[in-house]
């Protein structure tokens, strides 16, 4: 009887440790792409940003341009000053985009912020679901010992 009860306990516990290394590759699965996403992140971000740049880099040579012709021509044009309120609005316009870009860049980061911890909880979730098997498998292994036993 003893035999059967070492056998048992060491199936059990290769089963424990197939589903303990099974969760860890999960775990390291779910990791690695996490950090993939993170990184795929920060280069779309690192290229946006980069994007970004050139477009104020091209609207500042303009705005210079713009600027040189409206002072080659003041005094042709007394309206140099609906030209300067037109390029505020530009500039606005353009501080919008900014923001509005940012925006995305932090919502896209959230969104992959909550990903990941659905996918972490997922695997608690099964890590608790295995202890819980465990502790039954306990109490079962208990209780049939005590029935086993030939003092009760």
């Amino acid at each position: 009887m003893i035999e059967w009860s070492v056998v048992c306990v060491a199936v059990a516990f290769i089963a424990v440790a197939a589903a303990a290394i099974w969760v860890l590759r999960t775990v390291n699965q779910t990791f690695l792409k996490a950090q993939a996403a993170i990184e795929q992140l920060q280069d779309d971000s690192e290229q946006l940003r980069i994007e970004v740049e050139e477009l104020l880099e091209r609207a500042n040579r303009t705005f210079g341009k713009l600027d040189e012709h409206v002072h080659a021509v003041d005094p042709l044009f007394a309206s140099a000053r609906g030209i300067g309120e037109t390029i505020e609005q530009v500039t606005a316009e353009v501080s919008a985009v900014s923001a509005t870009l940012a925006e995305s860049a932090v919502e896209h980061i959230r969104l992959a912020h909550a990903r990941n911890e659905q996918r972490i909880g997922d695997l608690f979730e099964w890590v608790d679901f295995g202890f819980g098997l465990w502790k039954r498998w306990q109490q079962h292994r208990s209780s049939s010992s005590r029935t086993d036993s030939p003092n009760a």
